[in-house]
């Protein structure tokens, strides 16, 4: 693993934390998370966890009405 995938993922795995936790927009995630460009951020999330951050955050939502 290259130190840039190393930062990708670690950085990734923040936004993914705030997106359960916080109600702040994408935009402000990715910059939070340490990204600069939103756009970039949203293509790599979506390469990496396999849906875009909206629809990560609607299925934890969902999951998580569901199973309370």
């Amino acid at each position: 693993m290259t130190i840039s995938s190393c930062i990708h993922k670690t950085r990734v795995h923040y936004a993914q934390t705030l997106l359960l936790k916080n109600t702040m927009n994408v935009n402000d995630i990715a910059l939070a998370s340490g990204f600069s460009d939103p756009g970039y951020f949203r293509t790599l999330f979506k390469r990496m966890v396999g849906v875009n951050p909206s629809e990560y955050r609607s299925a934890y939502e969902k999951l998580h009405i569901n199973t309370e």
